[in-house]
């Protein structure tokens, strides 16, 4: 029997609200697990994105002791089992952080079941990790800190997990869905900022039907458009890509849902009042990306959304236009390309800030050989105008 875990809605006379339970695969809820986090909701105020984080621990170490012919159930875990499920199983997979939590969470769990009578003697572990374990994490900790200061490693978005976000944007209207939508692929599939997204100049109807229909007379399936970005007198010109599928869904969006809300409509992007179309304020976008990511983490399937619980605090608008740049080079990086391109693309007045976006890319797909090609010496963040420049880079 596998266990998993979902969202309950409650309402009787002791409980009322959401839980998070946890049942086999017979839909039969397993007693302890839902009483300690039961426990927490209610005695510990614990939020349900916490007990989804619980309950994910939970589920993969029940279900790794199911599997072990010698354990089969938690009570009868050894001291030494526990030692190499969490030094070799989960230490394989797990970053140091998410480790450290993993080992608090179960604690909590064995000392709480404990003194409620469902363990009849206390689990005699230490919880310690041993000191080569904790020498490997504590350097793998540090080669992190000093390759990915900015922590793209947790900003990074996966095409697939990009694609799971969208499904949980949170407008029921057809139009600001749509909308919406066109937003978060302009800065993951283009690369442009948010404030760049609400921009009367940039987002003009007539400009980008003309950049349409230009590229068209190309031959080019996507299209080209000059973006004004950030930067002084009024701020700095480049070209943009937009590949096909979303041409065709701003195509798609232009001729449906925006002409029928406003048959004469002059902005991509904006909002409708009394028939006149206005641009939205800068702040629509990360309010937009904070509201499908809570609707992400409430709704979603735990198991799909581990990255996203793992790194929700890090991750945010800004994530997209990195993970842009991140898979622009990697693809500069295959056709053996210029790395100008990505500065371009990107509009960054210093190569050195592209050479970040190089290395972090060379580094997840161990091109070790690149990666020290286009390093950067962490220590002189302050003094380097192409840090200060990628920190300054959101608006």
């Amino acid at each position: 029997m596998q266990f998993h875990s979902r969202i309950i809605q409650v309402n009787t006379l002791t409980h009322k609200g959401q839980y998070v339970g946890i049942f086999n695969q017979d839909h039969i809820p397993d007693l302890p697990t839902c009483a300690f986090l039961i426990f927490q909701r209610d005695h510990k105020g614990a939020s349900i994105s916490t007990l989804k984080n619980y309950a994910i621990t939970l589920v993969h170490f029940l279900n790794k002791c199911l599997a072990s012919p010698s354990v089969r159930s938690w009570e009868n875990i050894s001291p030494d089992q526990m030692k190499y499920y969490l030094e070799e199983d989960r230490g394989r997979t797990l970053k140091s952080s998410s480790l450290k939590q993993t080992i608090s969470q179960l604690k909590t769990f064995f000392e709480w079941v404990y003194l409620n009578g469902w363990l009849d003697n206390k689990f005699q572990y230490s919880w310690k990790l041993s000191h080569e374990k904790s020498r490997q994490l504590n350097l793998y900790q540090a080669q992190q800190n000093s390759t990915d200061p900015f922590n793209l490693f947790e900003q990074y978005i996966s095409s697939m997990e990009f694609d799971f976000f969208l499904g949980f944007v949170p407008r029921k209207r057809t139009f600001e869905r749509e909308r919406d939508s066109i937003i978060l692929k302009l800065a993951y599939c283009s690369g442009l900022r948010r404030a760049e997204i609400v921009d009367p100049h940039n987002i003009s109807l007539k400009r980008i039907k003309a950049a349409i229909k230009s590229s068209a007379d190309q031959g080019i399936d996507g299209f080209y458009l000059d973006i004004i970005g950030k930067g002084k007198s009024g701020g700095k010109v480049r070209k943009i890509y937009v590949p096909p599928r979303l041409r065709k869904e701003i195509d798609a969006f232009i001729r449906g849902p925006l002409k029928r809300k406003c048959p004469l409509a002059d902005l991509l992007i904006c909002k409708v009042v009394q028939n006149k179309t206005f641009p939205l304020n800068k702040n629509h976008a990360t309010a937009l990306f904070n509201d499908t990511l809570n609707s992400l983490l409430s709704i979603g399937d735990v198991g799909r959304t581990r990255e996203w619980r793992t790194h929700e605090k890090q991750r945010r608008f800004h994530s997209l236009r990195h993970s842009f740049a991140t898979n622009y080079a990697s693809a500069l990086r295959e056709k053996n390309e210029p790395i100008k391109r990505l500065q371009e693309r990107m509009g960054h007045t210093h190569e050195s800030t592209t050479h970040i976006y190089i290395h972090f890319e060379a580094l997840m797909a161990k091109d070790f050989r690149r990666a020290d090609q286009y390093s950067f010496d962490p220590h002189k963040i302050d003094k380097n105008k192409a840090w200060e420049e990628l920190l300054d880079d959101h608006d």
